[in-house]
């Protein structure tokens, strides 16, 4: 839905009496404007004090924003009106698309100074990922200003500049029309959590490798305590085809748990179970020379030099980090690469023809012998049920991007069901890259439903009057259209 903010910034008025928070909106204003192609419209509260109360103007203002930005610092989260405007947002969100868009947060959080806890947050907000506006003097933290040095001023801008790149692809995102922005093919990538001594090169690769659209991992905060963060880590590996690990002089974040180990040494480990289990490809980057001064961290660095089992699977970098951007950019290229199509003059259109049978699982007895019938002369495919949402939803794009025909089986799934697949039909055309389908047909099955009713009134292309039991002549239009007999349907 179009909405009238592309951003309203939310942040607490004393972290601004520094002017902070308005030299960061004068910076991030004309960087949007270059990324959008347009002024953006950004909403900043800079006339109510902490002591104002709630208003209609900033509800208004929150319902109308395509996405909200906050400045965390711990007088953000102590901040009654603070917490409530990311709650508000939250709640509003949910009647203008949900927090969430194709796995990417509309709330972006900056962290100008860590605060103890975020535990007054929205879960939404706590687990968006953060983007660290801060650097660490001494073990004081000290805000991204050029009061404390011109380094720190580039830094911000930097910072920013990254910050604007993350945030005008998620405006696109949700201004483009359903499925318009969806780059099939484009592998998912997880760069691995990092010591602070390569932070910096870590978000500029995240910031290079979504710009070519390649979707990365993780794209929220992970857990806290070592076991349920081993096995959140383990779940995105499965879902990557190359993970990343720049590795520093520093140990890095140790989760709270019995091994100890860091993020860093922890995730290395991960990801040697499944390049062993699923063949995923690894690109390490240990610069020539790097030392510890942390003796684990000095006997990670060594591992990885003289253990074959620590770099399994991995090409180990010690060269600058525009090696490691070239040897990434190699590692997938070949994943990129569209299967070959064969020309239509060529093409036999019965060989190794495939259809894809779409049904609830309810549904998979009751299918059983028309994908008997079927699998006697086409290659039958049906769905995946098992796994997370977003395994089940690339095991189904991965299934439309490969099958030569669709038959959906209506039997116990509710129209909503039926509404969703049609939807993802609608979008495989993309997924495809404008290749079509030879057919697609709907086989109407008990039990009946008003919706049921009403398409055997108005008809349509592909219609299949299943209700009174499975009849192998029914199935004759399918098998029809992958004899070459039919005609394409999108």
């Amino acid at each position: 839905m179009p909405f009238d903010q592309h951003l309203f910034i939310s942040y607490a008025h004393l972290d601004d009496e520094r002017d902070w928070v308005k030299r960061f909106h004068a910076l991030i204003d004309p960087l949007l404007k270059s990324r959008l192609g347009r002024v953006p419209s950004i909403w900043r509260d800079a006339s109510l004090q902490g002591n104002d109360i709630f208003s209609d103007v900033i509800v208004h203002e929150l319902s109308n924003s395509a996405v909200l930005l906050s400045v965390l610092s711990p007088r953000y989260v102590e901040s009654i009106w603070c917490r409530r405007e990311a709650q508000t947002f939250c709640d509003l969100a949910q009647a203008t698309g949900g927090v969430v868009v194709e796995r990417k947060s509309r709330i972006f959080k900056i962290v100008m100074i860590p605060p103890d806890s975020q535990d007054g947050l929205p879960a939404a907000m706590r687990d968006a990922t953060g983007f660290e506006f801060y650097e660490m003097r001494d073990g004081v933290p000290l805000e991204l200003d050029p009061r404390y040095g011109p380094e720190l001023g580039v830094k911000l801008e930097v910072c920013t500049a990254q910050l604007a790149g993350r945030i005008s692809r998620m405006l696109k995102q949700l201004s483009a029309a359903p499925g318009a922005l969806a780059l099939p093919g484009k592998p998912t990538v997880y760069l691995a959590e990092c010591s602070d001594d390569r932070r910096d090169a870590r978000e500029a690769l995240r910031a290079e490798l979504e710009s070519f659209g390649h979707p990365v991992l993780p794209d929220q905060a992970l857990p806290r305590d070592e076991a349920p963060y081993a096995a959140e880590v383990a779940r995105l590996l499965a879902q990557c085809k190359l993970s990343i690990h720049l590795v520093g002089s520093g140990y890095g974040a140790v989760p709270y748990g019995p091994s100890e180990q860091s993020v860093v040494a922890l995730q290395n480990q991960l990801a040697v179970r499944q390049a062993h289990s699923g063949g995923l490809q690894r690109v390490i980057w240990l610069p020539a020379g790097t030392q510890s001064n942390h003796p684990q961290q000095q006997a990670f660095i060594a591992a990885l030099h003289n253990q074959p089992e620590t770099q399994f699977g991995a090409q180990l970098i010690t060269a600058d980090i525009g090696k490691v951007k070239e040897v990434v950019k190699q590692a997938l290229a070949p994943l990129l690469a569209p299967p070959p199509v064969e020309s239509a003059a060529s093409a036999d259109p019965a060989a190794e023809a495939s259809v894809y049978v779409i049904f609830d699982r309810a549904d998979l007895a009751a299918t059983a012998p028309l994908r008997m019938h079927l699998a006697a002369s086409l290659r039958v495919l049906k769905p995946a049920f098992d796994g997370d949402a977003s395994a089940v939803r690339l095991a189904d794009e991965a299934l439309l991007t490969e099958c030569d025909a669709v038959l959906v089986y209506y039997g116990s799934g509710t129209d909503a069901w039926k509404a969703g697949v049609d939807s993802r039909l609608r979008k495989a055309l993309a997924l495809r890259g404008g290749r079509r389908f030879r057919a697609v047909h709907t086989w109407l099955a008990a039990p009946g439903n008003a919706d049921k009713d009403d398409q055997l009134l108005t008809g349509g292309p592909g219609l299949i009057d299943g209700r009174a039991g499975f009849d192998p002549a029914l199935l004759a239009p399918v098998l029809a259209a992958l004899a070459g007999a039919g005609d394409g349907h999108g």
